[in-house]
């Protein structure tokens, strides 16, 4: 795989969402997680009317015909929820709410990244928990036929230490560091 530099714009951050294709293996997978965590943690961050929300802590999901993201080895319960949607939607789900990774159902592949942390730049409030991201960006909107919805923007570089680790909650059984956190905030 090639040594990616990390995205800026909008633009780069979505062509790198778009290249976690049906059989990545691990390896690939793992750099390119990797350089899609340290773009949204230092360069982006989610736009709600005039809120800024940084990125602290996101975990990967994703299977294939090659990736089997199962809980262990004694449940055969995928942990992915099966979506088809396009990179760079909003998917939500019983746990939170994610950004996708193009992915089909029917064919058997896809994933996204779960929010698990964002901080409230005005605010300097964090939110940590899936829930709790998912609640603080959909909670309300003033008006119900309004196309504004919260949205990724390009944000000014912070030189965040980040950390990768397993995923909260999880016994990978191939001890995937898949969620990656700010350790300095």
């Amino acid at each position: 795989m090639p040594n990616y530099e990390l995205a800026t714009t909008t633009e780069q951050l979505r062509e790198f969402l778009s290249k976690v294709v049906p059989k990545c293996d691990d390896v690939d997978c793992n750099e390119l997680f990797k350089v899609i965590a340290n773009s949204l943690i230092k360069n982006f961050a989610v736009k709600k009317g005039s809120e800024l929300y940084r990125f602290t802590d996101i975990e990967f999901y994703y299977y294939d015909s090659q990736i089997d993201d199962y809980r262990d080895d004694n449940e055969n319960k995928k942990v992915t929820y099966p979506r088809t949607c396009k990179q760079g939607q909003w998917f939500f789900h019983n746990s939170g709410i994610d950004l996708t990774f193009n992915s089909d159902a029917d064919k058997g592949y896809g994933g996204g990244i779960l929010i698990r942390g964002l901080r409230k730049e005005e605010a300097n409030k964090t939110l940590n928990g899936p829930k709790n991201c998912y609640n603080e960006l959909y909670e309300v909107y003033e008006d119900a036929f309004s196309p504004s919805a919260p949205y990724i923007v390009a944000s000014n570089h912070i030189e965040y230490s980040v950390k990768s680790d397993k995923r909260y909650n999880l016994n990978d059984r191939n001890n995937r560091l898949w969620r990656f956190h700010v350790v300095n905030k």
